[in-house]
C-alpha cells in the first residue's frame, strides 16, 4: 500500500475514533465508545448464558439472599432500579467477581466467604456495579476494535473486525480491564458505598488481606489485571479522604 494512502486510512480511523468520543464527568475524561448499547447488551447476554452452562449457580439461598441484598443497597442509594440489575453467586473457589453490559453481576463462593461483612461485600459490588456505570467493558471492547480496524484497514489480510464481534464469549472470560478502569472503579464504588452508608474503609481491609491471599500463591483472578497493591490501597486512601472532607463541608 502506498505511504499516502496509509497515511489516510490512519487519519480516518483517527478521526473515527475522535467522533465516537463522549465526556464522561463521572470520570473527567473522554471515552472511546465503538459499540452501541444494543450490541453490547447482546454479547453480554450470550456470556452470561454461557457462564451459567460451565459454571453452576450456588443453591444457598442465604448466600444469594446476601448478595443480593447489598447489590439492592447500592443501586437504590445510587438512583439505580434494582429489578434492572441480574446479581448471581457462582459457585466457584477462585476469589473473583465480574460484571457484564445489562446489568450482570457475578460473585463467586469463595469471594462470598472471603468477604467478612456487608460492607466489604459492598466493596466489592460497588466496584462491579462501577464498572457498568462507566461502560468499560464497552470501552476496552471500542478500543480493540480501533487498533485491529486500523491495523486491518492498512493489512486487509489480517483483519478480525467481524469476528470480535461475533464472539460472545469475549466477554465471558471479561476482557481484561486496564489499571485506569479499574482505579476507577475502586474511586466510583467507594461513593456508592458511602451513599448507601456503608463503611467505604472496609475496601481497605478487603484489599489488604486480598494482598496477603497471594502471598506465595496463584494470585487470586479478581487481581490478576489489576493495579499493584500499593498504588490500589493509595488511591483508595486518597479517594475515602477526598468523601470526608466533602461530607464535612
Amino acid at each position: 500500500m502506498p505511504r499516502l494512502q496509509i497515511l489516510v486510512t490512519a487519519l480516518c480511523v483517527g478521526v473515527l475514533q475522535l467522533s465516537a468520543c463522549a465526556y464522561n464527568p463521572l470520570i473527567d475524561r473522554d471515552q472511546l465508545i465503538l459499540v452501541p448499547d444494543t450490541q453490547m447488551v447482546s454479547l453480554a447476554t450470550d456470556s452470561w448464558t454461557e457462564i451459567q452452562k460451565t459454571t453452576p449457580l450456588s443453591s444457598d439461598q442465604a448466600i444469594q439472599g446476601r448478595a443480593r441484598r447489598v447489590a439492592d443497597r447500592l443501586l437504590l442509594a445510587n438512583s439505580n432500579t434494582p429489578d434492572n440489575w441480574t446479581v448471581k453467586v457462582f459457585e466457584d473457589q477462585s476469589l473473583n467477581a465480574f460484571a457484564l453490559p445489562g446489568g450482570r453481576i457475578g460473585v463467586t463462593t469463595a469471594m462470598m466467604s472471603f468477604c467478612r461483612s456487608d460492607d466489604e461485600l459492598a466493596a466489592v459490588i460497588g466496584h462491579e456495579i462501577a464498572h457498568v456505570t462507566l461502560q468499560h467493558a464497552s470501552e476496552r471492547l471500542s478500543q480493540d476494535m480501533a487498533m485491529r480496524g486500523a491495523v486491518g484497514a492498512v493489512f486487509p489480510e489480517q483483519s478480525e473486525m467481524q469476528s470480535i464481534l461475533g464472539v460472545g464469549a469475549i466477554l465471558g472470560v471479561i476482557l481484561p480491564y486496564s489499571r485506569r478502569h479499574e482505579l476507577e472503579a475502586d474511586r466510583l464504588g467507594l461513593r456508592y458505598m458511602a451513599k448507601a452508608g456503608y463503611a467505604p474503609d472496609a475496601a481497605i481491609s478487603l484489599w489488604t488481606r486480598m494482598a496477603n491471599a497471594k502471598s506465595g500463591q496463584t494470585e487470586p483472578v479478581w487481581l490478576s489485571t489489576h493495579p499493584t497493591d500499593q498504588s490500589r490501597i493509595a488511591a483508595l486512601q486518597a479517594e475515602i479522604k477526598k468523601i470526608r472532607q466533602e461530607q464535612r463541608s
